[in-house]
């Protein structure tokens, strides 16, 4: 049975919605009193569920830095506004959804506990070069969610040693990550060429800034982007949700034959029939039980990818379709 402190500002709701779960409930203070800052250190929980508004923020943030959380946190917030976004991300905390939605945060619940019950397996996977904790903690869990495997490196020896991995999608270097020397890196880029086949994005803390050095380096022979922290994952968000949906969306379209069927779009049906004519008659079938059962399930599968990714979706920045800053860009 899984254990969560439950920290909101109507437990009694919660509770009652949940009682029939699998998950044992430990309420504390709305406002985080003493006695919550014991029991979080006394009692070894698999969640935190907290809520924080206006009205709480500055204890939130008191509480949260307190506690050195090794369990999944989970905040509910009907608005996130820049100083809740930055200090969450400061924190590494990734999942954030309204309050009250029963239905989402019980989704997430089931997810979590798949996830921490999950082995690794066959999958797919990222290398990461990072030594901060809030973007490890963030990265693995943007990556984890759609099913991919971080792996966090430690060097560059650590990192070119697994460019023969099965399977790699991604390189994603930080450039504030003590011992990195860009220019010995690059020279060693030339002893493992197949890094040039494996897509690499760089990243840094846009709060320090880029320096010349790295501007100027030679970095754009190795990658096409410079982001910052907040751009990376809502990059991640982004691609990771949209490769799924729209790989998905592929499937449907191919279970309905949707090729064959496209005249009907946006046409009034009886524009369609003097178009096509008698070969209305003679068109592939969709009502059989095998293509009804397909297209439920997947219907289901995009049902689950909008859930998964629900408490993500802060995390998505709305660029106005900006240019992102290429390397080298202000050389």
């Amino acid at each position: 049975m899984k254990k969560i402190l439950l920290l909101t500002s109507n437990n009694n709701f919660y509770l009652n919605a949940f009682q029939k779960k699998n998950y044992s409930f430990l309420a504390g203070d709305y406002f985080f009193s003493e006695d919550d800052f014991i029991k979080a250190e006394k009692n070894n929980f698999d969640f935190y569920i907290i809520e924080t508004d206006h009205n709480n923020f500055q204890q939130f943030r008191e509480f949260i830095k307190k506690n050195v959380f090794q369990s999944e946190i989970l905040v509910l917030a009907s608005e996130i506004n820049e100083a809740l976004s930055k200090f969450l991300k400061e924190q590494g905390i990734s999942d954030v959804l309204s309050p009250g939605d029963i239905s989402k945060i019980s989704f997430y619940l089931n997810l979590k506990k798949m996830e921490i019950d999950q082995t690794e397996g066959d999958k797919d996977k990222f290398i990461i070069w990072d030594e901060t904790k809030n973007n490890i903690k963030i990265l693995k869990s943007l990556i984890s969610r759609f099913d991919y495997q971080p792996l966090f490196v430690n060097s560059a020896e650590e990192l070119f040693s697994n460019l023969n991995l099965k399977d790699l999608q991604f390189i994603f270097i930080n450039l504030g990550t003590e011992g990195l020397d860009i220019n010995d890196f690059l020279k060693k880029t030339y002893l493992y060429p197949d890094i040039k086949k494996i897509p690499t994005i760089v990243y840094k803390d846009m709060e320090v800034g880029l320096f010349v050095n790295e501007i100027v380096s030679g970095l754009n022979k190795l990658t096409k982007v410079i982001l910052s922290s907040e751009e990376l994952y809502s990059f991640l968000v982004d691609i990771l949700y949209r490769q799924e949906l729209i790989s998905l969306i592929h499937k449907i379209k191919k279970g309905c034959f949707y090729e064959e069927n496209s005249f009907l779009v946006d046409r009034k049906l009886g524009q369609s029939y003097f178009n096509k004519g008698e070969d209305l008659f003679f068109l592939n079938n969709i009502f059989s039980s095998e293509k009804t059962k397909e297209i439920l399930g997947l219907n289901n599968k995009i049902r689950k990818l909008i859930y998964k990714t629900e408490s993500l979706r802060w995390l998505k920045k709305d660029n106005n379709n900006e240019v992102v800053k290429t390397c080298g860009w202000h050389a």
